[in-house]
């Protein structure tokens, strides 16, 4: 494990990925293949990019002893041939030696034992690299969600921050992977290119050249690799987002006996995804292929126009065949890596559009103190999703503190966008609301955060304690005081008749709870903190009876001692209220409960 997550770069308006061909989204400046995989590689590191250049330096070093190795290797196959016991060495016109075999032998030897020597810090270097990567891009979109606006999160569709925690940022990490080779084959290329140049300068001029031509000749093959790549990752991610969507609903579509129309749609989803991905390999797999033999054929082409022309000494023919052979080994590495990284592209695309997408909508962030919940005023708020079609219009409304609102309305009405507006989850087209003669939205996060609570209509379990469950995530809180919500919420006993009490693990693949003792548990978990305004959102709607009561005499217990906002539709919930509003057509009005009848003796 790295020791800690890297310190988050924010991405500037040049650090935006490389181009991922379909992927969607603002198309950012186009960089060479090569050029493209530093820049997104280079992106991921972020503050450790040191560590790039010190691989490269590395690399380069590498190099050098592997390409000075090879041709002593060469050059001793060639002697053994002739049955000399000498070696004429010269570097162009550098200088000019005869050494011995054995001296030959202790030579090359000596550079293979400095070549393995930096084998670990490469490797060590590199692995960093990677991890380090993984935990920047996990750390950027998770830092990035969090601080995001909830009006914007709430768009998101289903898996989202799983994809992008899980597939984009483990592509991110295969990037530097791949770079790391870019980088190791690339600095064989490039020495081995210069060696053979020093050995015959005009045939290794002319074969960089050809090849140079064949690199251009076959460029629309690399694109076609980053276009399937893009549709493969579109085609993809929407079949996964249809997996996560029929997981959730897997008890609805068991019981209106739709699986063959679910698996239909599945099926066609997953059809289109291999045809994508059919596209995408094929291009991966003849791609590299057509650069290897093409070179090949570029290699024997010149060793017939050499054999033909008779051009050079002899004696370099060996070491410069050898040389060009192991620059074509060197060639499928990058290919192969190239062609890797083109199909990673719009996955480094698709994060970095993300958390800029993020990092655009940032919830209020206020620094006002704000010590008491008092008077709270809706002063002219209206509220549209869609421009010129408003939810709420024009309202006004005050209330003190320890008032109980019940607000009720048709479905659709906006009786829960209300509440995420008093929640500050979301804020107003116009106008403003107050608490104590402070606009809300410069109250400072925290601060607001120790003072109003939620329970919201279906309160959902993490894979935890009950008693983690109810501090959900919150420090600061000891056993008692968990237990002293658990009872305002009327479950301790409850909790208390579990195997384990409190300790006992609950959620997902764990103990289940009824849906009463999840609404009480998630009432616990709002009165943990001592809230000075709870908001509930239709706390009993699908409740059965017992449940019902014991929600009920909770808020009848809180009365007077905390301000209440009630979305309810049960006239028995409304009975605590002191107050209740009616949303329609995007006003409020005050109304009053009308008194249930009494039942009589017969009727249930």
């Amino acid at each position: 494990m790295p020791p800690g997550p890297e310190p988050v770069e924010p991405a500037t308006a040049d650090e935006r990925p490389a181009d991922g061909g379909d992927a969607g989204g603002p198309r950012p400046p186009r960089f060479s293949s090569a050029l493209s995989v530093f820049h997104n590689a280079s992106l991921a590191v972020g503050p450790t990019r040191g560590l790039m250049y010190a691989v490269c330096s590395l690399a380069l070093v590498a190099a050098v002893l592997e390409t000075a190795m090879l041709f002593l290797i060469a050059r001793l196959a060639s002697s053994f041939t002739n049955g000399n016991q000498t070696i004429e060495l010269s570097v162009g016109s550098f200088g000019q030696w005869e050494v011995s075999i054995r001296q030959i032998v202790l030579i090359a030897g000596g550079l293979l034992f400095l070549e393995l020597l930096l084998v670990v810090p490469l490797s060590v270097m590199t692995a960093r690299l990677s991890s380090n990567a993984l935990t920047r891009a996990r750390d950027r979109v998770i830092t990035a969600h969090m601080r995001a606006a909830w009006s914007h999160r709430s768009r998101e569709v289903e898996d989202h921050l799983h994809r992008l925690m899980g597939d984009d940022a483990n592509h991110v990490e295969r990037l530097v992977q791949q770079w790391s080779t870019i980088v190791v084959s690339l600095s064989g290329i490039v020495m081995l290119a210069v060696a053979a140049v020093v050995i015959a300068p005009v045939p290794a001029l002319c074969g960089t050249a050809a090849f140079g031509v064949l690199v251009l000749a076959l460029r629309p093959m690399s694109r076609r690799v980053k276009r399937a790549a893009a549709r493969f990752q579109a085609s993809n991610r929407e079949l996964m987002t249809n997996v996560a969507q029929t997981s959730r609903l897997d008890k609805e579509i068991a019981a209106f006996e739709v699986g063959e129309a679910v698996k239909s749609t599945l099926a066609a989803d997953v059809a289109l995804s291999s045809r994508m991905l059919n596209r995408l390999r094929f291009n991966q797999r003849a791609t590299p292929m057509l650069y290897l033999d093409s070179s090949l054929a570029l290699v024997l082409a010149g060793i017939a126009i050499l054999s033909a022309l008779d051009v050079g000494s002899v004696d370099y023919l060996g070491p410069l065949i050898l040389l060009m052979v192991r620059a074509l080994g060197y060639t499928r590495q990058l290919q192969s890596a190239a062609q890797n990284s083109h199909e990673m592209a719009p996955y480094i695309t698709d994060l970095e559009r993300e958390i800029a997408s993020f990092e655009k909508v940032q919830r209020p962030a206020g620094t006002e103190p704000l010590a008491n919940i008092g008077m709270i005023e809706v002063q002219d708020m209206s509220f549209a999703y869609i421009e010129n079609r408003p939810i709420l219009r024009d309202v006004n409304l005050r209330f003190g503190f320890a008032e109980i609102i019940g607000l009720v309305g048709d479905s659709g009405a906006g009786k829960t966008t209300f509440t995420e507006l008093i929640l500050r989850l979301r804020q107003p087209s116009s106008g403003r609301i107050t608490v104590s003669g402070i606009d809300i939205s410069s109250v400072d996060p925290t601060e607001w955060s120790k003072l109003v609570s939620y329970v919201p209509q279906d309160n959902s379990l993490i894979r935890a304690t009950v008693a983690d469950n109810i501090a959900f995530y919150r420090s600061g809180f000891d056993r008692s005081e968990i237990e002293r919500s658990a009872k305002q919420a009327h479950l301790h006993d409850e909790i208390m008749a579990m195997p384990l009490g409190y300790d006992t693990m609950v959620g997902p693949g764990e103990r289940s709870l009824s849906g009463g003792q999840r609404q009480r548990l998630g009432i616990a978990r709002a009165l943990l903190g001592r809230p000075q305004l709870l908001v509930l959102d239709e706390p009993t709607s699908a409740l059965d009876e017992r449940s019902e009561l014991l929600i009920k005499q909770t808020l009848s217990e809180l009365k007077g001692s905390v301000t209440m906002i009630v979305v309810a539709h049960r006239p028995t919930t409304l009975e605590v209220c002191s107050k209740i509003l009616r949303l329609s057509g995007g006003d409020i009005e005050e109304i009053s409960l009308l008194p249930t009848a009494p039942k009589g003796p017969d009727e249930p």
